[in-house]
């Protein structure tokens, strides 16, 4: 499955896309502070997966943005155009769903399942279950974490988003699960760039001329490249 989200900045021909493969690795992670370039990418993606997907597919989004936000309510429209959209409400029905998925993940390594399952996660941080207590990560979050690693192989993805690298660290150990996504998205703010694993890349101050610029490095492309997401 593929999901296109930008057009190329530099002089390229192709718009950037990722595919969601069933193998390892092949989940998405974006981080930076721009909520509205987040939501497009989400919405996007998600209204290009579905397409693809076979009958019994499903999507459970869960949106932790702040509803103080100007575009909080961006994903709303998804489960009125797609039957197989679910937009989770409140921190107990997202927390049943993680489990469900875990379940799900684990009786597929037994059983085979063509349908695809994207879980995804706007804001995850805000997602208070989620979170480490000191340095240990909490009993939910392992499970994200299974999700993350045996996911993919039997068609089961994740989005994440997260609004900074410090706050991804405060749900996720990034030095052993990074390397769990193999779609990795930059926004402005929040030091997305350290998710590249360098010093030397930022996504630039917002202007009026660069609203939506973003960093994306993914399996299909060589390097990192710089975009522009599509508007929403």
């Amino acid at each position: 499955m593929q999901g296109y989200i930008g057009e190329p900045v530099a002089l390229e021909e192709e718009h950037s896309f990722y595919s969601l493969l069933r193998q390892n690795e092949s989940n998405v992670l974006v981080v930076g502070q721009d909520i509205l370039a987040a939501m497009s990418i989400f919405n996007h993606s998600i209204s290009q997966i579905i397409p693809q997907s076979i009958e019994g597919s499903q999507v459970y989004i869960c949106n932790k943005v702040n509803m103080d936000n100007d575009y909080y309510d961006r994903l709303d429209s998804l489960p009125e155009k797609f039957g197989n959209v679910k937009l989770l409400e409140g921190d107990k029905e997202m927390e049943k769903v993680i489990e469900a998925v875990f379940d799900e993940v684990e009786k597929r390594k037994e059983e085979s399942n063509k349908s695809r399952i994207i879980l995804a996660f706007a804001d995850i941080y805000n997602l208070r279950s989620l979170r480490k207590s000191g340095y240990t990560d909490s009993p939910l979050a392992v499970k994200l974490v299974g999700i993350l690693k045996d996911g993919p192989g039997v068609g089961v993805h994740c989005i994440v988003h997260a609004s900074s690298y410090e706050n991804l660290k405060n749900v996720l150990d990034v030095h052993s699960v990074l390397g769990e996504f193999n779609v990795k998205v930059e926004l402005r703010g929040g030091e997305g760039y350290k998710i590249f694993q360098s010093n030397d890349i930022g996504a630039e101050k917002a202007t009026p001329d660069n609203l939506n610029i973003a960093n994306i490095e993914t399996s299909q492309a060589n390097g990192i490249r710089k975009i522009k997401v599509y508007s929403l």
